[in-house]
């Protein structure tokens, strides 16, 4: 019987049951080795030129060559490696940002939902600021007055993410302060810091895990737009977001410049949805 195990078998079990979290988990984590290992599985340089074998068609095609499996690009540069490093890009970017997010939005909603009172009219406040603030139109604003770089888009999509964050831990910390345990560490005297972080942070940390994983999926594309519009991640480094604009011109004639990185975008998106919609299932109480 389930009701007999422990609660960590029993997440475990469940985790073994549950095709989506299986599949999508198993897709991201190979995407995310493939992109960690880059510079040792990757058969060239992503930025380096070769114009003698410009807009080389993939291997599958007829006139296709298995010297650049997915074919090259407008300078010669060959797809696959393209592919590979880009990965590299989007999720460095996407789960930095995430984290910082994070930190952030759930230190915002913790104190908001511990102390009440003016404190949580601030953060309620600043939730709806944040709501107010369309995402992709203030990165654009912002980007396009600042140096573009990871490290810019890193810290800009950080900052306009974390109200998600906020509200959950804001919610969840509301229910959770009137619980046994919290009332007996104060009749013991703990401070409120400690039982902030001691107490509280420990419960919540299955539901941020879980947003986080999801906004990762929503900051990779939104990575992607932004690179798409040439705001994003600055050339010469890939993205797969400036691959699509890249191929754009040629699509007509070279459809795979901007299939392959779409379809790459659609496929790590989808895996981290369905893994995330796993790690919510199996860790939610029934």
């Amino acid at each position: 019987m389930e009701t007999s195990l422990s609660p960590r078998r029993l997440m475990l079990r469940r985790a073994a049951r549950h095709g989506g979290l299986l599949t999508g988990g198993a897709v991201v984590l190979l995407i995310a080795l493939v992109a960690a290992l880059g510079p040792l599985v990757t058969p060239y340089s992503p930025i380096a030129q070769d114009t003698l074998h410009t807009l080389s068609d993939p291997a599958w095609m007829a006139t296709g060559s298995w010297a650049h499996p997915f074919g090259t690009d407008a300078l010669g540069r060959d797809v696959l490696s393209r592919l590979i490093f880009g990965a590299r890009t989007s999720l460095l970017i996407a789960f930095t940002a995430s984290v910082i997010a994070a930190i952030i939005g759930t230190a915002i909603g913790m104190l908001g939902g511990y102390f009440g009172g003016r404190i949580d009219a601030f953060a309620v406040y600043l939730i709806n600021v944040k709501l107010a603030l369309p995402i992709i139109l203030v990165a654009l604003a912002v980007i396009s007055i600042t140096r573009s770089g990871v490290g810019v888009l890193i810290v800009i999509l950080g900052l306009l993410t974390w109200d998600r964050y906020a509200l959950v831990t804001r919610s969840l910390t509301q229910q959770l302060r009137e619980r046994e345990f919290v009332l007996a560490a104060h009749s013991a005297g703990a401070s409120d810091a400690f039982i902030i972080v001691r107490e509280l942070l420990p419960n919540l940390l299955d539901a941020v895990i879980v947003l986080i994983t999801l906004e990762v999926a929503a900051l990779i594309l939104i990575e992607a737009a932004l690179s798409f519009v040439g705001l994003g991640v600055p050339p010469p480094t890939p993205s797969w977001g400036s691959m699509i604009a890249d191929g754009r011109s040629l699509m007509f004639f070279k459809p795979y410049l901007v299939m392959i990185p779409g379809i790459a975008i659609f496929v790590l998106v989808m895996a981290i949805n369905l893994a995330g919609d796993g790690i919510r299932d199996v860790t939610t109480v029934r």
